[in-house]
């Protein structure tokens, strides 16, 4: 038995040593469905783990050298300040050339997180910054009209949302302090009200990776639940088994980032209403086009009981100033659990109602701007004009062979996965024709739809079609983030080996 036993563990052992260069053949052997399951056992094997940080470092480096040579354009002129200032006309020579290098999305090959281009919303959203841009909103006594112009942003918001009277909100930076700030509010709303010390959140695998950063930040357990893998959206069963007396918020999307599909929210808002949790609709895409898209059958928004707090990105489908979301609650309740207080401070009473102290009044301004300007038939126009387009795309990439799409995409984004060829080097044959706009996904890539003139559908659709049939008659052409994506795709999220090679990369951007 002994022997039996020595035997057993050398063999172990021996698998574990070997495939503890996994990420050095992963770039090789990533198809294989095997990966995950033999670098969960490896890493517990002694002296795998030091063998397989010296991969990571090694693929680190690659990645930093990568970066490099993308940015190799690119020079640090200053190291200190500039012994005499610069001129207005220097400085802006200085823009101009630099300016030149965003060529991909001047093009309309690239989306980088631009939605719309309109030129008019756009020269009286600058204004209306320029005109506000020495303003704070942490002194709303001293700059009043900042005070009108947030209030009047969360009502109009509220009203397209279906909130009624009692519905309110806070203007935030961005999608991701929205979010953020409704696990703060959950979180010590279970606390001081259910002494919940051990916070839990339940959260799809599809929702937004600001959920996984706020539990992170806010020492709130992450519970990732599956999606149908046919139509992508939210396991209603999973969250009702997920469910426990730690449970202090429920997350779903309008529509989710990934494959552009909307959660079951009724549903999921009947359960979280009957269980007495908070649910959170995720509208940081959807907020701002969705209740425009009148064919669209699903209820998702302050309309659906249950529903007790929405973000909402007024810089992606709102036009809005990048830099400009919201965080909508049913009521102030739950609301008051967000804001900040103390007064313990030497300098006097503190608070603030978000992350930041400091609010940069120009884009509130350039928010509210922007909304007046559009008014409600801007808004209808503009969602009618993008689905058209988002349409257009979905039956295009449909009848391409050897492509498919991810589940039904219902806005915003449309996810697709390649039959027989490997999707991820798709997007590198695309972006080897100048195309930057493919998202690369843990499974298959995406495409975010906005609304842009610049943005050629037909040339996009021909090059995808023709990338396609390359790939197809050349399958080892194109060695770009393929192997990598590749590679991240049959790990495990939890198996702590991708992260550390992410932060090389966002090191190597601020070398």
């Amino acid at each position: 038995m002994s022997q039996t036993i020595n035997s057993s563990s050398f063999l172990i052992y021996l698998a574990g040593f070997a495939s503890a260069s996994i990420l050095f053949f992963a770039r090789k052997v990533y198809k294989d469905g095997l990966l995950s399951s033999i670098i969960t056992i490896s890493r517990s094997v002694p002296g795998v783990q030091s063998i397989i940080s010296a991969e990571q470092k090694k693929l680190g480096s690659e990645i930093g050298s990568m970066i490099r040579s993308e940015f190799k354009f690119l020079t640090i002129d200053y190291e200190e300040l500039p012994k005499e200032g610069l001129s207005k006309d220097e400085i802006f020579r200085k823009f101009d050339t630099l300016l030149k290098h965003h060529h991909s999305f001047n093009e309309g090959k690239a989306f980088g997180g631009i939605y719309h281009e309109d030129e008019e919303l756009h020269d009286i959203a600058t204004q209306a910054h320029v005109k506000f841009a020495s303003t704070n909103a942490l002194f709303p006594s001293i700059f009043p009209a900042l005070k009108k112009f947030e209030n009047e942003v969360v009502r109009m918001t509220r009203h397209i949302l279906h909130g009624d009277e009692r519905v309110v909100g806070v203007m935030t930076t961005g999608g991701t302090e929205s979010i953020l700030m409704s696990i703060k509010a959950y979180r010590d709303k279970a606390k001081k009200e259910r002494g919940i010390t051990q916070p839990e959140m339940i959260v799809p695998v599809t929702a937004h990776p600001a959920f996984c950063k706020g539990a992170h930040y806010f020492g709130v357990k992450f519970v990732i639940i599956p999606v149908d893998p046919q139509t992508y959206e939210a396991d209603v069963k999973a969250i009702k088994d997920a469910v426990n007396r730690n449970t202090i918020m429920i997350v779903a999307s309008a529509p989710s980032y990934p494959q552009g599909v909307i959660d079951p929210i009724e549903e999921i808002a009947s359960l979280a209403k009957k269980r007495n949790i908070p649910l959170h609709v995720d509208a940081c895409l959807g907020a701002y086009i969705l209740p425009w898209l009148h064919h669209l059958t699903k209820k998702w928004d302050f309309a659906v009981p249950g529903v007790t707090s929405i973000s909402a990105d007024l810089h992606k489908y709102g036009g809005g100033p990048k830099g400009t979301s919201l965080i909508l609650y049913r009521d102030s309740s739950y609301r008051r659990y967000q804001h900040f207080t103390t007064g313990y401070w030497a300098g006097g009473l503190y608070c603030s109602p978000s992350m930041t102290g400091s609010r940069a009044g120009g884009v509130i301004a350039s928010a509210w701007a922007t909304m007046v300007a559009r008014g409600e038939k801007g808004y209808m126009l503009a969602a009618k004009e993008i689905h058209k387009h988002f349409v257009k795309l979905c039956v295009g990439i449909s009848s391409i062979p050897n492509l498919k799409l991810m589940g039904k995409p219902e806005a915003c984004c449309i996810a697709f996965i390649a039959q027989g060829i490997d999707t991820f080097k798709i997007a590198d044959a695309m972006e080897a024709r100048g195309w930057k706009n493919l998202n690369r996904l843990r499974q298959g890539v995406q495409i975010q739809v906005g609304h842009k003139n610049s943005f050629d559908i037909d040339k996009w659709l021909q090059d995808l079609s023709e990338c396609t049939t390359e790939l197809k008659n050349n399958p080892d052409k194109y060695k770009g983030m393929a192997a990598i994506y590749g590679m991240a795709s049959k790990i495990p999220a939890d198996a702590g080996i991708i992260e550390p090679i992410l932060e090389d990369y966002l090191e190597a951007l601020y070398e």
